[in-house]
């Protein structure tokens, strides 16, 4: 089949291929498709039979003939051709010194073809660039208003209004045939206009021609290379030969017909090969099971259209970046994915894919793909080579790719390939492009990495099967998948239903269990009522065992903190309190025994018995708090999965609100709340609690913190205004952004403040009697505006007292004198002093030393 479409490519125009002067009726195909002549050459003496009459040079003089030279019979078929004899000057004002010539001709409104031959001696590029440095071999096509030569001129009207040329690939010693169409729409000029010609290069049989575009019977061959295809395929495809066989000839006839419409060949292709109601979906409705419907969007006919670079079509994935989904363009007549990205860059490897869960098989996989590259030099970023192919083009089945051969750059080819699936499961397919590298310099006839790409699906089937077969897998698969759904939940109320800590509701958990191992054991076809019914159960027999975790929710808290409270009373670190706390849970322990299943709930006296029992193991924590057995200080929703509840907060709105998040912060519980705006964000925020404490002495709280402008890559000498507070003292927040600019978090760090407080009542870190305020606080700069910080993350926040100052500062180590030097931090993981051996002339305060706290009384 390849072959076969390589060998139709040969017809394409601009390619080397015999042809002749056309007449009334005969068909000129270019890139955008078949046109039939329907008027005369309207150019003067295009196949030069009368030497260079009607032809001048760019600036209005005759053609000299020093610098052509007509050679009779020269051309095709014994036509006469002008070659170059010498080509002259090629820079700047110089090019009427070149070899040049040229035409022009009035046209009015409607449907034209341009077209000429060319020989060349060496092969290469043409350019339709005027730039100087750009222009060598210049072979244009343009319209403008007055069919005079731009060149020089200062006159508006012989402006360019559009180039309708391409660059050109000549091929050495072969003549070959460039045709372009173009729409007129008001009356205007086109203009043949060539110079800086190669010197024994030649051209003929110019040409303006009236046309009406008419069905590309191209098209058609390539419908019929497919379906030859598949008739070749014996193994893969029985039976085709006699399913396809009528098919091919009404093709075959029908490329005989040179009155098509675009719409009579689209439609005739579609009718044959398309993915609704056609021949070829027909026969293999015969021999597969057609899985397209278990894909999302799998035409991409539905998708909405999006332009280049904004990603994946609708239910798609997309890697590599450029993609878009594009309208109807050529012989793709529907919505379909592209990628682009223009000359001076490269366009990068990427994929487009998605799963679908489906059984093991032989996987017939059907596609169009089309593809060009651009120019690379810089005023030529968008001129596509129509020419060269693009490689590096596949599709795949999960791990199995197969390399798209001979892309068409102006149309699509149509692919197929039956995949090996050795597995039931995920199977992704897709499409993937290899990376073309960006060309640098400023060489016009080199071919950049930038381009673009179009692939669109046809149909993707499972050989050997029917619909029922894929059906019915579909339906063993979910039932297999409801029964162990069901099953899990009955062996997990089974498994909590024996657990003694769990005493009320157990009959009605143990109705449930019956009613769902009743449906289980019934229910066991794979056919959807079955499967309706389990899934039905499922959350009936889930709901029942949440009910019966509710019911006795604050009895099983209340054992769980039993337990934990004895374990307590053998922490030897701790001798202080005992007898108190073994009292406390001697009184808890009593109510808790009481009950049984013949018990009344009472969920206010259960809430209060375990409140009682966790305020003596805090007042235990408080009555041994030292340095070394610091007691830790209940703060209520401390991992924020209750939002800010419980938390003071600024009154913020939209964007501005403290939102609670998963972030990715060095932490050991919870979430944090996050602030987080553009960069030029000042808003002045805080999140505080007051906390209820009943001792003097030091209380340290710490919380992990990021807190910058996310422009900054270092801290220098910027500020936040920020701070973490305990009472009234604070230490200053700050880290580091990531100096992007954009609303990235950068680094954390952990952030500690203590404060001391000599009397739980008047003591002036206090907002009332026993209450201390904790939490970070941003406020405004000495002169009275707002600092810009975009970024503030709060997480992880903890209190803890040490005791009274007294049994603190005992709990610290005095540094001893010793003969290496060493770094001194403060509580904040600040560097205070390099290679010091001793703390002398400190400031009065608790500092760190090789990750042992130290005391300067």
């Amino acid at each position: 089949m390849k072959r076969r479409l390589l060998m139709m490519m040969a017809a394409i125009a601009g390619l080397a291929t015999p042809s002749f002067a056309y007449q009334q009726g005969d068909a000129v195909y270019t890139f955008n498709g078949k046109f039939k002549i329907i008027g005369e050459n309207m150019l003067t003496n295009g196949d030069f039979s009368d030497g260079v009459n009607g032809w001048t040079g760019l600036t209005g003089n005759a053609v000299p003939t020093d610098t052509f030279s007509v050679v009779p019979a020269g051309g095709p078929d014994g036509m006469n051709c002008l070659q170059v004899s010498m080509s002259g000057g090629t820079l700047g004002t110089n090019l009427h010194n070149s070899a040049n010539f040229r035409q022009s001709v009035r046209l009015t409104p409607g449907n034209y073809v341009f077209t000429y031959k060319v020989k060349a001696l060496t092969g290469g590029c043409t350019s339709n660039t005027r730039s100087s440095g750009r222009n060598d071999n210049y072979q244009d096509v343009f319209l403008n208003n007055s069919g005079k030569s731009p060149y020089l001129s200062t006159n508006e009207a012989d402006n360019i209004t559009s180039s309708v040329a391409a660059y050109v690939e000549t091929e050495a010693g072969n003549w070959m045939t460039v045709s372009y169409n173009y729409r007129v729409e008001a009356d205007e000029y086109v203009n043949f206009e060539f110079f800086n010609l190669i010197q024994y290069d030649c051209f003929a049989d110019f040409g303006v021609y009236p046309v009406e575009q008419v069905g590309d019977d191209r098209l058609l061959q390539d419908a019929v290379n497919t379906l030859e295809a598949f008739v070749a395929d014996e193994t893969n495809f029985p039976g085709a030969a006699d399913y396809l066989a009528g098919p091919i000839e009404d093709l075959k006839a029908s490329m005989e017909n040179p009155d098509l419409t675009v719409d009579d060949v689209n439609g005739m292709v579609s009718m044959i090969l398309g993915s609704d109601g056609s021949a070829l979906q027909e026969y293999l409705n015969t021999i597969s099971a057609d899985v397209s419907k278990y894909f999302n969007y799998f035409t991409f006919d539905d998708c909405a259209e999006k332009s280049a670079n904004k990603g994946a079509a609708d239910g798609w994935t997309e890697s590599g970046g450029r993609w878009g989904v594009s309208a109807p363009w050529s012989d793709f007549t529907t919505r379909h994915i592209f990628a682009d990205i223009n000359g001076g860059y490269g366009l990068g490897a990427g994929s487009q894919y998605q799963s679908a869960f489906l059984p093991k098989g032989k996987y017939l996989y059907m596609v169009q793909a089309s593809a060009y590259q651009y120019y690379t030099a810089a005023k030529e970023t968008y001129i596509v080579d129509w020419y060269n192919q693009r490689s590096g083009l596949k599709y795949f089945i999960n791990a199995d790719s197969i390399d798209m051969a001979d892309v068409p750059t102006w149309k699509s080819n149509t692919y197929f390939h039956v995949f090996d699936v050795a597995n039931d499961g995920e199977q992704t397919l897709g499409f993937y492009r290899a990376a073309n590298e960006a060309a640098s310099g400023n060489d016009r006839n080199r071919v950049s990495g930038g381009g673009q790409v179009r692939f669109d699906n046809m149909h993707i089937r499972i050989l050997g099967v029917t619909d029922e077969d894929v059906e019915r897998f579909f339906l063993e698969n979910n039932l297999a998948d409801a029964q162990n759904s069901l099953k899990t939940m009955i062996d997990s109320a089974k498994t909590v239903i024996a657990d003694s800590r769990y005493i009320w509701g157990k009959d009605v958990l143990q109705d449930s269990i019956n009613v769902s191992q009743g449906i289980y054991d019934q229910y066991t076809n794979a056919v959807q009522e079955d499967i309706d019914k389990l899934n039905d159960q499922m959350p009936l027999m889930r709901d029942a065992i949440r009910d019966y975790y509710a019911i006795n929710k604050e009895y099983t808290q209340l054992g769980d903190d039993i337990a934990a409270a004895n374990k307590l009373t053998g922490d030897e670190t701790r001798p202080n309190g005992k007898d108190e706390l073994r009292a406390a849970i001697t009184t808890a322990d009593k109510y808790y025994k009481s009950l049984n299943s013949q018990s009344e709930r009472d969920s206010l006296q259960l809430v209060k018995t375990d409140s009682l029992l966790n305020d003596a193991v805090g007042d235990f924590y408080l009555a041994n708090a030292s340095y070394q057995t610091p007691g830790y200080i209940n703060l209520v929703n401390d991992d924020f999965t209750d939002g800010t509840n419980g938390w003071s907060v600024d009154n913020g709105t939209g964007t501005a609100v403290w939102k609670a998040s998963d972030v990715d912060m060095p932490t050991y519980k919870g979430r944090a709340v996050v602030f987080n705006r553009g960069v030029t964000a000042t808003d002045n925020k805080y999140i505080v609690k007051d906390v209820y404490i009943k001792k003097t002495g030091i209380y340290e709280f710490s919380a992990t913190c990021a807190v910058h402008s996310s422009a900054w890559s270092e801290i220098g000498e910027n500020q936040t205004y920020t701070y973490l507070i305990a009472g009234a003292d604070s230490v200053n927040v700050i880290t580091k952004g990531d100096g992007s600019k954009k609303q990235q978090i950068g680094e954390w760090a952990r952030f500690v403040v203590q404060t001391e407080i000599d009397d739980v009542e008047t003591s002036e870190g206090l907002v009332a009697p026993h209450y201390l305020r904790v939490g970070l606080v941003k406020i405004p700069k000495e002169d009275g505006t707002n600092q810009s910080v975009n970024i503030i993350c709060f997480g992880s926040p903890q209190l803890i007292y040490y005791g009274t100052k007294e049994d603190y500062e005992q709990g610290i180590s005095d540094v001893e004198v010793v003969d290496t030097t060493f770094d001194v931090y403060n509580l904040n993981g600040m560097k205070v002093r390099s290679n010091a051996t001793s703390l002398d002339g400190l400031a009065k305060g608790i500092y760190i030393v090789d990750g042992k706290k130290y005391v300067v009384k």
